[in-house]
């Protein structure tokens, strides 16, 4: 398996997404929507390389660190920003248009989650971030992205939520799965490590005791991101 940002992410050297414009512009058809080098010239060829070497395929597994700055409340890629609901359609279509260009490259996307850390818009963040509720991501889910999803003949893409820490759980999962539209469009809840500390795992074991169906997979560790540690 492996994790592919959709776009920049916080380990990237520089922040970006598939259409960035200038201040004031905005592309809600995706007309300007293109690829950047690092997929081309790094992601794409080191993903080639590992299905190679293995003689197998890879589950990929696809997560967004932020939309365009023109689609957030904010302005920008970073900081405390959510997603304009009036590009809440645009967006659904973004991730669409990314499973595109890969698959025409000939890299298929095994899962994609709907968005990396979105408790971030709680703080100021100063990595890539977008905010949500759980209630918003149901709304999301259920109305915009699954349906874009199958509608271009990717509904066998798996989707997974929350993909930020296990603090939220198992409330979050809970929206997903109470909400009548996005239930039958989640596959699985993903889970980033950091504050494990101060969570029990015992809310992984409630969490699969009231979903048991669900999977459950961590999508992101590291170490290093506290300012203690060297």
């Amino acid at each position: 398996m492996g994790r592919l940002p959709i776009g920049g992410c916080d380990f990237s050297t520089r922040p970006y997404t598939y259409d960035d414009l200038p201040s004031g512009d905005t592309d809600e058809d995706l007309q300007k929507f293109a690829l950047q080098p690092e997929d081309l010239y790094h992601k794409i060829p080191l993903i080639e390389a590992a299905t190679k070497a293995r003689n197998a395929s890879i589950k990929l597994v696809a997560s967004p660190w932020s939309a365009p700055s023109w689609m957030k409340t904010n302005g920008r890629i970073d900081g405390k920003g959510k997603l304009k609901q009036q590009y809440w359609s645009s967006w659904a279509q973004y991730i669409v248009r990314f499973l595109a260009e890969y698959r025409q490259l000939g890299v298929e996307v095994w899962a994609i989650t709907a968005q990396n850390e979105p408790s971030q818009d709680l703080s100021y963040s100063i990595i890539n971030a977008m905010g949500w509720t759980m209630e918003e991501q149901a709304e999301w889910v259920g109305g915009y992205l699954g349906p874009a999803l199958q509608d271009a003949g990717f509904g066998s893409t798996k989707i997974y939520v929350l993909d930020d820490i296990r603090l939220v759980l198992p409330e979050w999962l809970h929206a997903l799965m109470s909400n009548n539209a996005s239930r039958g469009f989640v596959s699985g809840v993903a889970v980033h490590w950091y504050l494990d500390f101060l969570v029990p795992s015992s809310v992984l074991d409630e969490t699969h005791r009231q979903y048991p169906d669900v999977p459950i997979l961590y999508t992101e560790a590291c170490t290093g991101q506290w300012p203690w540690q060297p």
